[in-house]
C-alpha cells in the first residue's frame, strides 16, 4: 500500500478528484494506478488529505513508446461519466511555478525567463484544446502571467 499525504486542505479537492478518476478509470478497466476500494477517502489527519493506493511493483521492462503512446490514446478515447467533473488541466502552471520558485535570480530576470520562455511555449501550442476523456479542456493562457 502506498499513501499519500497533501500539503493541507487546499489539496483536498484534488485529492478527491484523483480519487475519483482512480475509480472510474478501474470500472473502465483501464490499467492505471488504483486507490483502495474498501477505504472511504481522502480522509483529512491534522490538517492534512490522504489518500491510500495500491502498491505497483515496477517491472524489468519497460514499456515501449508505441505502448506508451497506445495507452495514451485508449484513455483519451475513454468518455466522461456524467458524475465525473474534470476542471481545465494547467498544463503550463509547473513551468511557471519553477520558475517563480527559483532562487537567486533578480527579479527583472524572472519576469524575462517568464515571458520567454511561457511565452515561447503559449505561441508554439496555442490555445489549443486538449481532449481529455473525450471532452475538450480549453488550455489556459500563460499570455497575461
Amino acid at each position: 500500500m502506498v499513501v499519500r499525504i497533501a500539503r493541507s486542505t487546499e489539496y483536498l479537492e484534488s485529492a478527491r478528484g484523483e480519487v475519483a478518476v482512480s475509480r472510474w478509470l478501474a470500472r473502465e478497466g483501464f490499467p492505471a494506478t488504483r486507490a483502495l476500494d474498501d477505504v472511504e477517502q481522502p480522509v483529512i489527519v491534522d490538517g492534512h488529505p490522504v489518500t491510500f493506493w495500491h502498491l505497483i511493483e515496477e517491472s524489468d521492462r519497460k514499456p515501449t513508446y508505441g505502448e506508451l503512446g497506445a495507452v495514451l490514446r485508449d484513455l483519451h478515447s475513454l468518455t466522461l461519466p456524467a458524475s465525473l467533473s474534470l476542471p481545465p488541466y494547467p498544463v503550463l502552471d509547473r513551468t511557471d511555478r519553477r520558475i517563480g520558485a527559483a532562487t537567486g535570480i533578480p527579479e527583472d530576470d524572472r519576469a524575462g525567463v517568464r515571458r520567454e520562455v511561457l511565452g515561447e511555449l503559449d505561441r508554439v501550442h496555442g490555445h489549443e484544446d486538449i481532449p481529455l476523456g473525450r471532452t475538450r479542456h480549453r488550455r489556459q493562457s500563460t499570455a497575461a502571467r
